[in-house]
């Protein structure tokens, strides 16, 4: 038995159309939480979806990628900044299948960047995450800089302990809530699946995760 057998994953055959859209972090509400394999279904999983600015990081981590995120942060806050948000994580599984999960998260950082609002995030996820999605949930430490943010898993958060997972990403941010600088600490944790997605509408993207 594999280790996704004994966790019991379910697996999805997705097609490729031209009505699948690319993936974002947003659910409208608890109704979404729970509905990822009725998403998924029309989701486009495509290179085309990720912003230049994270396949060039991706690029330069050629070795180490394990996949990417898609996110919908609100934040409310000019200075202390508090937030949270959706994501949609999706991480190489072998050469045939891709593993899919929506997370949902709450930050709080000290930053610069506008009072209130919203946007789109994406993320390439790479560095020791082992565990698949699992090595994804908890505890993360974020540094952001001029709309980009380095994200550290860590252990808990324990005074005077910083024990890292060794699982990063890397965050590039557009919309209102861009921030300047800034630090921050966020818990992720797992809101549905994940899911075995395979088929003609994730090869393209199992590609070029191939690649890197």
């Amino acid at each position: 038995m594999t280790i996704l057998e004994a966790k019991n994953i379910e697996s999805i055959y997705l097609q490729k159309n031209a009505d699948q859209w690319c993936p974002t972090g947003m659910v409208w509400g608890k109704r979404d939480f729970k509905n990822l394999r009725e998403r998924v279904l029309n989701m486009k999983f495509s290179p085309r979806c990720i912003w230049d600015t994270i396949l060039k990081d991706a690029e330069d981590l050629k070795g180490s990628v394990r996949g990417f995120s898609f996110a919908s942060p609100i934040a409310v806050g000019p200075i202390a900044n508090i937030g949270g948000g959706s994501e949609l994580v999706v991480m190489k599984n072998d050469a045939e299948n891709l593993l899919v999960a929506q997370v949902r998260y709450r930050h709080l950082s000290v930053d610069i960047s506008l009072p209130i609002g919203g946007g789109l995030s994406q993320s390439v996820i790479f560095g020791d995450c082992s565990d698949d999605i699992d090595s994804y949930l908890g505890w993360f430490e974020t540094y952001v800089a001029l709309a980009k943010s380095r994200n550290k898993g860590r252990d808990g958060i324990v005074p005077f302990q910083r024990d890292l997972t060794g699982c990063e990403s890397i965050s590039s941010i557009r919309g209102l809530n861009s921030s300047i600088v800034g630090v921050g600490v966020s818990y992720y944790e797992l809101l549905d699946g994940p899911y075995l997605i395979y088929g003609p509408g994730v090869q393209d993207l199992i590609d070029h995760l191939e690649k890197l």
